[in-house]
């Protein structure tokens, strides 16, 4: 990880857009064990009103920090079409073992059971190839 962690520090130090930047030096500091530079850099980019609060919540919940993640989620899901991708996204994962976090799902609609109860039905064209195949048996 120490190794991933330092390429992404490289990557993310190089990125224009400040809050971006931020964003993934605030995890890139965590993962290295430098909680007091995330820390200071959290509290500055918290500060400087930057960005969705779906991707607070993602930092927070990448820093292991659960309470404040599912404030910022709970925000997110009043305000942001983005939080819809909550279940899939992989910078959650910490939140997945916490009690609050089916719940959550339920209440935006994205739970295992509420997405297993769509019934989806694909009516695909012919292709091309199973044309040709059905014409060259006639």
């Amino acid at each position: 990880m120490n190794a991933e962690a330092h390429e992404a520090e490289d990557v993310f130090s190089q990125i224009r857009n400040e809050g971006q930047r931020n964003m993934g030096m605030i995890m890139t500091h965590h993962a290295l064990g430098r909680i007091d530079e995330s820390d200071a850099l959290l509290s500055k980019w918290l500060h400087s009103a930057w960005g969705p609060s779906f991707f607070v919540a993602y930092v927070l919940a990448f820093r292991g920090d659960k309470d404040p993640a599912f404030e910022w989620l709970e925000k997110a899901a009043a305000t942001e079409r983005v939080v819809n991708t909550a279940a899939t996204f992989p910078m959650l994962l910490n939140l997945h073992d916490d009690p609050r976090w089916l719940p959550f799902l339920e209440r935006i609609a994205k739970s295992p059971e509420q997405l297993a109860g769509i019934e989806l039905k694909l009516s695909l064209p012919p292709s091309a190839s199973s044309t040709q195949v059905s014409q060259a048996g006639e």
